[in-house]
């Protein structure tokens, strides 16, 4: 239920980026800033949410699609100069995510 009503103030788009900021403490401003370092577009956001997907059976699709494997994912993490720790904590939060997302869908019917 709860996970309904954050869909709606946060919209679906920003799930994720909602969540993320929610559980990691990232304030909105380092979330923009965030987005511009790291390239990740609000356009390109909703673009992945709809080709994507957000149940987690599609969730398994999106790795693909998206190439989000564990390699690209080390690479990232380099890239966008996360530390192992952050890591870390950003795959038990998408974890998190994954779970909220099945019982978001059970729940809202999606």
């Amino acid at each position: 239920m709860e996970s309904c009503l954050w869909n709606r103030l946060c919209g679906i788009a920003y799930m994720e980026s909602c969540l993320r900021n929610r559980v990691c403490g990232i304030v909105s401003v380092e979330s923009l800033w965030w987005n511009r370092v790291c390239g990740i577009t609000y356009v390109e956001s909703c673009l992945r949410n709809r080709v994507c997907g957000i149940a987690s059976v599609k969730s398994l699709m999106w790795n693909r699609v998206c190439g989000i494997v564990r390699v690209e994912s080390r690479m990232w993490n380099r890239v966008c100069g996360i530390v192992s720790v952050e890591s870390r904590l950003w795959n038990r939060v998408s974890e998190i995510a994954s779970m909220e997302s099945c019982l978001w869908n059970r729940v809202c019917g999606i």
